[in-house]
């Protein structure tokens, strides 16, 4: 291993651990008040120790004391308590700002609160484990609700609403690589876009009201609270929130203020009904025009696309962010992500590897890590299977929230038909288009029979049951409104169910496919 491979390791761990040292003092300069009367909400209790002293307690905690490190971890630690040392000498007085969620904490609190729902966890874990081994991907549809609560809020307009709904679309339902300096070198370089998922889950406004009566899927709810503290407040009435709306068939998203500058929770599956839902800080919304809510820091504009929400929402179907505050090196319980040490920020270099394990390169532009907006771009498959569990019609936790996809407004699926993946049949429609697949079952080879509703591109896909690609084409000379025929070669598949897909611009139809040998 050479010395410049050792050094660049040195100075990524030592940046990661200042940055989190710099994260207590952003809030005492925010709200003028000294560092030992901040309280750090959500991280370890580690991190409210003074630097130099956190590096060493970080270098002891895996194995209990440094004398019990192998020679090489002895030299990192050592590193980093130099490279640490110099480098706040020539540091900058002016504090960045690094976007903390709150999620695990606030589980956390929830568990301890109703501890039955460790068992309900347990029940949720082992239907996604069955799903993972014979469940199939398709096409959900969420409903909905912005909860818009107090006076900081109610800066967000109806288009920041439409363009909030319009990233979660991108993150959920399309894969929207960037381009340039944002396309990370670990991208090909450790093969994580073989690892890349393209989920079809779609979110739309909601335009009915549990009642029955139209809505338009928000509601602006004034309160006399200026910043909610962590917890259950902001979804009740009677302490300054809004009561939601059925959350076994609407996805309640609330936008408010939150003390400490708290990026937002979300409730993971297996909780009260109560407090189900998702809670945003203003400022970390997306905007009309990128520009943020709330900007009590001009850093913030580094999390302006909507990606906190996506993030929220992948925790809300069940993913575990990449890293765990109180037990570093935790399992995510998904297959194809590296395992993260701790959350990464801003925009990490390459080769920036995790201190667990083998030292994995770690996935930073993931959308479970904690990195700017702008290299935050992917699922991986087993996240993608996770999420379809936990929305699966049969055992899923979140199974409801399919029956209110027909009253959407505003989104991918607002206007036509919704496809419904749920169905055994060969044919299932989504608005005018129609897929057919004979013979079903197949073994060498089948043939897919569509009728096209558009004059765009039409491109057929087959996806194996972990959701990864086994066959995509473009279908050239397709005809509006005709049937087009396509025979596909299955030679060298392995048998077992598959899920064929059809996209004609934005409808999408699929039908299941059986091989067998």
């Amino acid at each position: 291993m050479s010395q410049t491979f050792l050094f660049a390791q040195f100075r990524s761990h030592a940046t990661y651990l200042q940055g989190k040292a710099l994260v207590l003092k952003n809030r005492a300069l925010h709200y003028n008040k000294p560092e030992n009367e901040m309280k750090n909400v959500h991280a370890p209790a580690y991190l409210q120790i003074p630097l130099v002293s956190r590096i060493g307690f970080r270098c002891r905690s895996k194995t209990g004391f440094l004398k019990s490190f192998d020679a090489m971890k002895r030299l990192l630690c050592l590193a980093i308590l130099i490279l640490s040392g110099l480098s706040a000498i020539g540091q900058d007085n002016s504090p960045a700002f690094y976007r903390q969620y709150a999620t695990q904490k606030y589980m956390k609190e929830l568990v301890a609160a109703h501890p039955e729902m460790r068992e309900a966890r347990s029940a949720i874990e082992r239907n996604t484990y069955d799903f993972m081994r014979y469940g199939l991907p398709d096409t959900p549809t969420i409903a909905v609700v912005f909860h818009v609560v107090g006076s900081p809020a109610a800066a967000i307009t109806m288009a920041d609403v439409q363009k909030q709904i319009d990233a979660l679309n991108k993150d959920f339902s399309s894969l929207e690589l960037p381009t340039g300096e944002n396309m990370h070198q670990a991208w090909q370089a450790e093969r994580f876009d073989e690892r890349v998922a393209r989920p079809t889950i779609h979110f739309c406004l909601a335009n009915r009201d549990p009642m029955g009566r139209p809505a338009n899927g928000v509601l602006y709810v004034p309160s006399e609270v200026p910043n909610f503290p962590v917890g259950t407040g902001v979804m009740n009435g009677g302490q300054g929130g809004s009561e939601g709306w059925d959350p076994q068939q609407y996805l309640n998203i609330y936008v408010t203020a939150l003390e400490d500058d708290v990026a937002g929770y979300a409730q993971m599956p297996g909780g009260p009904l109560s407090s189900d839902g998702i809670v945003i800080n203003a400022g970390f919304f997306a905007r009309q025009n990128n520009q943020g809510a709330i900007t009590p820091h001009p850093s913030m504009a580094n999390y302006k696309f909507g990606r906190t929400l996506s993030h929220l929402v992948g925790s809300y179907l069940n993913l575990y962010e990449l890293w765990n505050d109180e037990t570093p090196c935790a399992d995510d319980y998904v297959h194809d992500t590296p395992i993260h040490n701790a959350p990464n920020y801003e925009k990490p270099g390459y080769r920036h590897v995790s201190t667990c394990g083998d030292n994995p390169v770690e996935m930073t532009m993931n959308l479970m890590d904690n990195t700017d907006d702008d290299v935050q771009y992917m699922f991986t498959n087993g996240q993608m299977m996770r999420m379809y569990a936990t929305l699966a019609p049969n055992g899923g936790p979140r199974a409801g929230l399919r029956a209110m996809a027909t009253q959407c407004t505003g989104g991918l699926f607002a206007e036509g038909g919704i496809d419904e993946r749920g169905s055994d049949a060969s044919e299932v429609p989504a608005g005018k288009l129609t897929v057919k697949i004979y013979p079903n079952p197949a073994s060498d080879g089948f043939t897919v029979i569509v009728t096209a509703p558009c004059e765009e591109e039409l491109r057929l896909t087959a996806f194996n049951q972990l959701g990864m690609q086994q066959y995509s084409k473009q279908v050239d000379g397709a005809v509006v409104g005709m049937t087009n025929s396509v025979h596909v070669s299955s030679r060298g598949w392995a048998p077992g169910m598959y899920l064929v897909q059809v996209r004609c611009g934005d409808e999408v139809a699929t039908a299941k496919l059986l091989l067998e040998r």
